[in-house]
Order: C-alpha cells, then structure tokens, then sequence
C-alpha cells in the first residue's frame, strides 16, 4: 500500500509508494490530508518516480491532477519517464507523455527516456517514445545514440525499433565509433549481423583510424574476425 513516515507527518507529510499497484485509495486518502506530493525519499525520487516503476496509471493520474511535478527529478536526475523506460512501463509512460512529459529530458549522464529503453530492451516503451517524437539520434555526454547502448547490452529488438524510425546506423559517437564498431568489440555475432544486414558500413573508422576489423584483430577474436572478413571487410 502506501507508505507514510508518521513520525515526520506533521512536519513534512510525506508520500511515498510502495511497490504495489493497488494503492490508489490509500493515496487518495494521503492526498486528501495533505501529503506531500513532490517529497523526496533519500534517492531523491518522488511517489511519481514510484509510480511510474510499478506502471500505475491510476496513482500518476492522482499525483499529476494533485500538482505532482512531472519532470521532477532523483539524485541522478532522471524524470519517471527514465523510470518508465527501465521497467517498460508502457502505461505509465504514455500517461506521462499525453500529460507533458519531455521526452527528451536528460539526466545526469545526458540519456533520455530512450537510451533507458536500449539498457532494458523496453521495446514497447522504446516504440511508444518514437511514435511521439524522441530524438531517435539523441547523444549522451560521451556522444552514445540509444542505437550505440543496444550494441553491447545485446538489445535487437530496441535496436530495430531505432532503425526502422529512421536512427542513423553510422552515427559515431565521442571515439567515433559506430554501434557495429562497439558489436564487434564485445564479440557480438548476433549484434553483428544485425547492423551489417541493415546496411552498416563495415569499414567505417573510428577517430584513430581503426575498423570493426582492426578491433576484433586487436583483441584476439578471431571468430569475429573471420565473420567480419566474410561480410567483406577490408584488411
């Protein structure tokens, strides 16, 4: 249900949510005798933040119609849309989206909503975020695309997500490496193959002049060598 520190009630009124998705009336009744909407627990995040991870439509709408602060963020700066994104609470997320949500917004790190997804393979958040407008090319602070975290965390499904919407499959970031630079570096067939199918550029360098190839050759992988050889890779 919902949690409430009685002993700071009077002081502060702190609402805080439990991991359940049947506390709406217990809410309600917080709401109604004055509990702190936008009260912070010691991560910083909000009963909204809580919400949003447990996929509550229901209690977001409370919080938002009650002055909930939708953008607000934790210690690591991220919104409930990040939190969203990491549990693939697709509800939760349309909700906060409808209801003014920047679905761009940053957190500490300068990842979005989208780059959440990419760490979780949240694949129905991750198409609900591009059919409203997210940047699908959106950079972190290193110059990483949602499409670069698919990459090594193996998420296919986030990645053709990106893709189809229109996501630049050569996008380099800070290194200038692409997401197939960072596939072959983690020794990822799969990944590789994937990217190479959709049309990735296999010879493309990175800012030391180094391929997909170069790396897999550096690291001993010789398997992925030879996969990269066989799509015609240039020595």
């Amino acid at each position: 249900m919902v949690q409430i520190l009685m002993k700071k009630i009077k002081i502060e009124k702190p609402l805080f949510i439990k991991q359940q998705k049947n506390s709406r009336e217990a809410a309600e009744f917080l709401v109604s005798h004055g509990a702190n909407i936008n009260a912070k627990d010691n991560n910083g995040q909000t009963a909204l933040h809580k919400a949003a991870k447990i996929n509550s439509k229901e209690i977001i709408d409370l919080l938002v119609s009650h002055g909930a602060n939708i953008d607000e963020k934790d210690k690591d700066r991220e919104t409930a849309l990040h939190k969203a994104a990491i549990k693939n609470s697709k509800e939760a997320a349309e909700f906060l989206i409808l209801h003014g949500a920047n679905i761009d917004e940053k957190e500490k790190h300068g990842e979005t909503a989208l780059h959440n997804t990419a760490y979780y393979n949240s694949k129905e958040v991750a198409e609900l975020l591009v059919s409203h407008g997210a940047n699908v090319d959106e950079k972190n602070f290193k110059g990483g695309t949602a499409l670069h975290i698919t990459a090594w965390t193996y998420s296919k499904e986030v990645a053709e997500i990106l893709i189809l919407h229109g996501a630049n499959i050569d996008e380099k970031d800070d290194e200038g490496e692409t997401a197939l630079y960072k596939a072959a570096g983690k020794n990822s067939k799969e990944m590789v193959d994937f990217f190479v199918s959709h049309g990735a550029n296999i010879d493309e360098k990175d800012n030391n002049g180094r391929t997909a190839l170069d790396i897999a050759n550096a690291h001993y992988l010789e398997e992925m060598a030879k996969i990269l050889r066989s799509y015609g890779a240039q020595m």
